[in-house]
């Protein structure tokens, strides 16, 4: 892989590992706050959860990768 195309793609994966963080703070606060995201008609508390443990799989995911560069 050309080290261009490898800086680009690890910009790429750090940035997408920053938003993953950031929805994962928004769904703290909002579980906190008993509201939920995406109002889908669920517990606000269990939609929230699902939306933490999803954004920390991602997170994990982003690592690995990472890792594997």
């Amino acid at each position: 892989m050309k080290e261009a195309h490898k800086r680009k793609l690890i910009w790429s994966l750090i940035t997408l590992n920053i938003i993953f963080a950031l929805i994962f703070l928004f769904a703290i606060i909002n579980y906190a706050k008993g509201q939920s995201i995406l109002n889908i008609g669920m517990n606000p508390h269990v939609e929230n959860a699902i939306i933490m443990v999803f954004s920390i799989l991602s997170m994990m995911n982003v690592i690995y990768e990472l890792k594997g560069i």
